[in-house]
């Protein structure tokens, strides 16, 4: 599946409306290379201070060279506005997420025209258990757009 890919370098960030608390729960957030999570790469944290400016740098999550991208993630998060935890295993769409990762564009850096690429894999968690699925670096495309993505509500506390 892997072969003759281009490997890449990514960091992953989550955002969440602001006032809209959200906690990663450990142990269950994790990048997956095999169909049975046999092999992954775990990431938490908590975030809910806004859509763009204030996204989280997850502990964990980014690998440190470059690697192929996974197959998926699974997400368990717990919403404290909602009192609900949800839990999302989304297969990734590789090939588009490659393509991507492989373009170059024009973006203004200190009123400076630079080449740019993606850098980060995020997810915008919303009330509902609703997720939108984006790249982003010094500018975000969305992938996959805001909707209900397999969640499982896994009940209340």
């Amino acid at each position: 599946m892997f072969e003759n890919e281009i490997p890449v370098k990514w960091f992953t960030y989550i955002f969440a409306p602001r006032h809209f608390d959200v906690w990663l729960i450990s142990g269950e957030c994790f990048w997956y290379y095999t169909e049975d999570a046999g092999q992954g790469l775990g990431f938490s944290g908590d975030i809910g201070g806004g859509w763009r400016s204030t996204g989280l740098s997850t502990s964990g999550g980014s690998p440190p060279a470059l690697v192929e991208l996974p197959l998926g993630v699974q997400l368990t998060w717990l919403s404290t506005t909602e009192k609900k935890y949800y839990q999302a295993r989304i297969t990734l769409p590789r090939e588009l997420m490659l393509a991507e990762f492989a373009k170059r564009f024009e973006a203004d850096v200190y009123e400076r025209s630079k080449k740019a690429e993606y850098t980060t894999i995020n997810f915008a968690l919303a009330p509902g258990g609703y997720i939108s699925l984006r790249l982003g670096g010094t500018r975000i495309t969305e992938i996959d757009p805001c909707r209900q993505i397999r969640r499982t509500k896994l009940g209340r506390f």
